[in-house]
């Protein structure tokens, strides 16, 4: 397993102004591993070692919203990396197309005292995980909270796709979309039937 040695922000500047970026010096089967971020928390944009660079990750701070506009929000996010559509009973009715944003990745920008929670138990579960929250003025879902996971070591919120106000029409045709099966609670399979998602 990798140990942490140190970590460090730096600023680089560039057109426009200058950013803060955050670096981690790991060790790792013996050589030292250089890993570059964009915040403390985020995945790494790429990783130097032994001179090689790899890992490279193309993080973009996304802003979205729902229909009205009075929900606002912000999230790190590389959708070359990937998305989902499940077939579990609330996604199947919502035809939730969504990517996972770990931690303080994700920020509420305006409208928390708009949205509505609503919660459900599935059959696998004694009680509710997910906050599925939408709009109360237009009905729109832009993101669901959930608590914290092992796999993400913090909590983590389901962005919906549709709402990034600043996402092409290009960019969502090349993302690449992974078929999850939460009707099962198996979530590294793929669904059998997925035309319908």
């Amino acid at each position: 397993m990798p140990v942490s040695a140190s970590r460090w922000r730096f600023r680089i500047e560039l057109e426009g102004g200058s950013r803060f970026f955050w670096a981690e010096r790991w060790v790792f089967r013996r050589r030292p591993l250089l890993l570059v971020k964009a915040r403390a928390s985020s995945r790494a944009i790429f990783g130097v070692s032994n001179g090689r660079v790899f890992r490279k990750h193309v993080t973009k701070t996304h802003k979205g919203s729902c229909h009205c506009g009075a929900v606002q929000f912000e999230c790190e996010l590389d959708l070359s990396q990937g998305t989902n559509r499940c077939n579990c009973s609330f996604c199947r009715k919502a035809r939730f197309w969504f990517a996972i944003v770990k931690g303080d990745a994700f920020r509420l920008l305006k409208g928390a005292d708009v949205l509505t929670d609503y919660q459900h138990a599935p059959p696998s579960k004694p009680a509710p995980f997910l906050h599925f929250l939408f709009c109360s003025r237009c009905g729109v879902r832009p993101f669901s909270k959930g608590g914290y996971l092992p796999q993400f070591g913090a909590e983590f919120h389901a962005v919906n796709i549709g709402c990034l106000d600043d996402a092409t029409d290009e960019e969502l045709a090349k993302t690449p979309i992974r078929f999850v099966d939460g009707r099962h609670d198996n979530w590294a399979a793929t669904s059998e039937a997925t035309r319908y998602l």
